[in-house]
């Protein structure tokens, strides 16, 4: 029965409309993750943003200047400014672009791991959602850079926790 309220999107009362865009990955890559990110209040969202892409920055080594600022500054919950989201987006390009190169290199034979460029291209990518507001893909790509949805849900988990005191 569950599969088939699935299947044809009806939905518990209590949980919110399905997204239409790249959350959806999130929705697919961990559905109770997604329901409970889209009813957390925007501050906390932000600080899980924050540290989710943090996160995924230092498990692939992402050592950037332009990220360690963007980073701080979601942190503090400072302003961000067009161009810095700009100057992230830039970085996911070119990452982005060795990745490709380095397929092309191989002729684009299978692997059995993601590339480095890869990683630290979705890790990067994960920064620049943090910085645009959207959280569910910044945890998406935090996922798939560090490749441990495990620590991400824990990271996540634990910031939405904070101030919830016991009834």
């Amino acid at each position: 029965m569950k599969l088939l309220k699935n299947l044809f999107g009806i939905r518990p009362k209590n949980q919110p409309e399905p997204p239409k865009s790249i959350e959806s990955l999130l929705m697919i890559e961990d559905r109770d993750l997604y329901f409970v990110l889209s009813k957390a209040p925007k501050d906390k969202q932000r600080r899980v943003a924050a540290a989710v892409a943090r996160h995924a920055t230092g498990r692939v080594d992402l050592q950037n200047p332009i990220l360690r600022d963007a980073l701080s500054r979601l942190e503090r919950n400072e302003d961000i400014t067009p161009e810095m989201i700009s100057a992230v987006s830039r970085l996911v390009d070119d990452l982005d672009l060795k990745n490709d190169r380095l397929q092309i290199e191989n002729d684009d034979k299978p692997v059995k791991h993601p590339s480095v460029p890869f990683v630290q291209a979705r890790a990067a990518s994960s920064v620049a959602a943090a910085l645009s507001g959207k959280v569910d893909e910044a945890v998406y790509e935090a996922i798939h850079a560090s490749q441990d949805l495990p620590k991400i849900r824990q990271i996540t988990l634990t910031i939405l926790k904070e101030g919830i005191r016991p009834v």
